[in-house]
């Protein structure tokens, strides 16, 4: 008898932020960013993991964060929505594309961002190892 395995993963991405104490020095960066994978026809809940430059829970608290889609040329702003903390302990939040947000990108491939405001300041979280604002973000249609 043929055996299916299923997996249940989280789809979870890291982003930094930029270090309240200028007394601290980067010691850890993000070494790969992988591609997010959003799915047609599901209600896509990716959770974000907000670290400092040593790699612990970053201080998220009173921040408020955006997650934004913008094509892969980043001339055009495609969909934001509001993060929601789940956890300022360990600095963990997520977001959900849902069905109907998911349908209307029609290209495979956009870029994502995640920015947030402390203070009177809208800083981003970077998501690569060259501070890099923007992440890839891959649509995957007729999959369900």
């Amino acid at each position: 008898m043929p055996t299916i395995s299923s997996y249940l993963y989280d789809n979870k991405i890291q982003v930094q932020l930029l270090d309240e104490d200028l007394s601290l020095t980067t010691r850890n960066r993000i070494v790969y960013a992988r591609t997010v994978k959003v799915y047609d026809n599901i209600d896509n809940v990716i959770t974000i993991n907000f670290r400092n430059s040593d790699q612990k829970p970053a201080n998220i608290v009173g921040k408020t964060f955006t997650f934004s889609v913008t094509s892969a040329d980043g001339n055009a702003a495609v969909w934001t929505g509001a993060v929601t903390v789940s956890n300022v302990t360990t600095a963990l939040a997520s977001v959900t594309l849902d069905q109907a947000n998911v349908a209307n990108l029609t290209q495979e491939f956009y870029n994502y961002t995640i920015s947030y405001n402390s203070g009177s300041l809208t800083l981003p979280a970077y998501t690569d190892d060259n501070w890099g604002a923007a992440g890839q973000l891959q649509v995957l249609h007729n999959i369900y």
